[in-house]
């Protein structure tokens, strides 16, 4: 709900909803971390359908089996270059059950950061970064997607790299 929320707020910018609205509070307590952690839940929500990195190219050194102990293992050649794709694996229903719907899951199901030995030592600084981005741009008024081309995303091979929004500038001397 809350993303599509977001999602009006951009298409629609005279939509204010409280939704929104809690988004952007800068407060302390039990309610300000649920709404952090319903906002962290939309964002990795958002991710699956849209990750960062929709596919991963590796070189694999020696002969490895992936998947092993699944019915998808499969031996790789030494020096085999594998390309994978998080965004095919984010939508296996068997990880992910009703995996086209947008809902809430456990934060750790998600793999948007890798696994294992592989996972990015910057994982917890960019989980706030990513939540605090958003908390920020929810709390502009009058945020909108901008005009034409502009406001479509641009894509720099297969990772996103722009979309440009618009808001009202703002007043300090307005109450929240």
């Amino acid at each position: 709900q809350r993303a599509r929320h977001l999602a009006q707020r951009l298409d629609r910018p005279a939509t204010e909803t409280p939704a929104t609205q809690d988004l952007a509070a800068d407060d302390a307590g039990a309610q300000a971390e649920k709404t952090r952690e319903a906002l962290r839940q939309c964002i990795y929500e958002a991710l699956r359908f849209r990750p960062m990195l929709p596919l991963l190219v590796r070189d694999c050194p020696r002969r490895t089996i992936i998947a092993k102990g699944t019915a998808r293992a499969r031996l790789i050649p030494a020096g085999t270059r594998v390309i994978a794709s998080p965004l095919a694996a984010m939508f296996d229903p068997e990880a992910f059950p009703n995996p086209s719907a947008f809902s809430e899951r456990p934060l750790e199901s998600y793999f948007h950061f890798g696994f294992g030995p592989r996972r990015c030592f910057g994982k917890y600084i960019a989980d706030i970064a990513m939540l605090e981005i958003v908390r920020a741009l929810a709390a502009l008024p009058q945020l909108a997607r901008a005009s034409g081309a502009a406001g479509r995303v641009r894509y720099e091979g297969p990772a996103p790299c722009a979309l440009a929004v618009t808001f009202a500038p703002f007043d300090p001397g307005a109450t929240p």
